[in-house]
């Protein structure tokens, strides 16, 4: 379960109705696992290892696959900060795939998200796309 911004109440609709809609048709995605795909806008040599248990601090826009954008961190310069089995677990997996200061879209299929659930600003059996960038890392010790 996500428990970031896009459980608000707030109508999505009106709240980012100033944001253009995104296409991503031309978004060439490389698969992470069945339902998860990723498209990295740049890539860092870095060794950072992700686990389950990591906490991650990230900024994020989330799209519905029409392009419709639902939520958005960056508009109160708020980071998420949440343990990585605290996510969606498409997004989960999609963040494993990076490394601190990359940026990626995360296409995440309805199984891998909320499913035929609505969550807040969700519809039922959604694709969502992430706009993401990782900030940091903290890997609790074993």
């Amino acid at each position: 379960m996500f428990y970031g911004n896009i459980l608000i109440s707030e109508d999505y609709s009106m709240k980012y109705r100033q944001y253009p809609v995104k296409d991503f048709s031309k978004v060439k995605w490389s698969k992470v696992t069945l339902g998860v795909d990723i498209s990295k806008f740049n890539m860092v040599d870095s060794t950072t290892l992700i686990n389950d248990s990591s906490i991650v601090v990230f900024h994020y826009q989330c799209y519905l696959a029409n392009g419709e954008m639902i939520d958005n961190s960056f508009v109160n310069d708020n980071p998420s900060r949440m343990p990585l089995n605290q996510l969606i677990k498409g997004f989960g997996e999609g963040i494993k795939r990076m490394q601190p200061n990359e940026t990626a879209f995360i296409k995440i299929q309805p199984h891998m998200a909320y499913g035929d659930k609505t969550e807040g600003n969700v519809p039922a059996n959604s694709t969502l796309i992430y706009f993401v960038e990782l900030l940091y890392v903290l890997t609790p010790p074993k």
